[in-house]
């Protein structure tokens, strides 16, 4: 049986703030870089980046234990779902970018407390209380209007940005169950392997691209590694410390930011259907929190 894992809200919400922040301006070099290299190859680059970041970190702090002992695991399994999820979530997240507004790209990737309550009804049988329905189908309502019925059906990218929601919730769940017992650095090490493995396998057949690169795709790169680096030790830090469907609600706050980078970097203004999409979706995803049984 799993301990449950400490609560400190003072330390989880601004984390889940900076990782908000973190994960929305990812897409601005992204956008710059304008599909070349191609999303497999700058999702290498971004998990290769963020290894080299944690590497000496594990090392440093890893005790009087050696890094083999440092990094034993009993729960591979979950860290390769957990592994495998992520990183196509970020490909799905990134290949959508390439055409969709930051804020719409944002809001469907930030789906992913609406998808929470039915992944683990399946994965581990916990019944969907009655009450949060209602935050699900606000929440879906929204998405649709976000994803522009009508506009050739459901455009495909958007249904990209929808699949990286999706996935991104699978990887949320798995990484609460595995702060029962991993400790941060360790989580984020085989999640970074993994996921540089899972991206060079994507990246094999455009990995010579690297060598056309110039300074400044090579320092949007870094850029990207660097802002997926403090994303992901925020957010890891975050679960460790609160629930992860409150978590992943204040995620919302990249919406936020993505509308302002729109505004000021692209001068996007969205439709009133986005608008109201990205309202309708955030408020399911705040109802989900508000009307979740406290004693729960």
């Amino acid at each position: 049986m799993n301990q449950a894992a400490p609560r400190n809200l003072k330390l989880a919400i601004p984390l889940a703030i900076i990782a908000a922040l973190a994960i929305s301006a990812s897409l601005i070099p992204v956008k710059f870089l304008a599909g070349f290299p191609t999303t497999g190859v700058v999702l290498f680059v971004r998990y290769f980046i963020i290894l080299l970041i944690v590497f000496p970190f594990i090392y440093v702090h890893r005790g009087e234990q050696s890094v083999g002992q440092f990094l034993k695991t009993k729960r591979p399994v979950l860290h390769i779902v957990r592994g495998v999820c992520g990183t196509l979530s970020v490909f799905c997240y990134f290949y959508a970018s390439t055409t969709l507004p930051l804020a719409d790209i944002t809001v469907l990737f930030s789906t992913a407390p609406l998808f929470i309550p039915l992944i683990a009804r399946v994965w581990g049988g916990i019944k969907i209380i009655h009450q949060l329905w209602w935050g699900i189908c606000i929440g879906f309502i929204g998405v649709i209007c976000i994803l522009h019925p009508g506009k050739e059906l459901f455009h495909l990218d958007a249904l990209f940005g929808l699949l990286s929601g999706f996935l991104a919730g699978v990887t949320y769940v798995a990484n609460r169950y595995l702060t029962y017992t991993e400790p941060p650095l360790r989580n984020l090490f085989y999640y970074f392997v993994l996921g540089t493995v899972c991206a060079l396998l994507v990246a094999l057949s455009h990995i010579h691209q690297l060598a056309q690169l110039n300074l400044k795709a090579w320092l949007l790169l870094i850029a990207i590694g660097i802002l997926g680096y403090i994303y992901q030790y925020s957010f890891t830090v975050a679960t460790r410390n609160a629930p992860v469907r409150l978590i992943t609600t204040f995620l919302n706050c990249a919406v936020i930011f993505s509308l302002l980078f729109d505004f000021f970097i692209w001068h996007i203004i969205p439709s009133w259907l986005s608008v109201a999409g990205i309202i309708l979706t955030i408020v399911g995803s705040v109802l989900l929190v508000v009307l979740y049984p406290k004693e729960s």
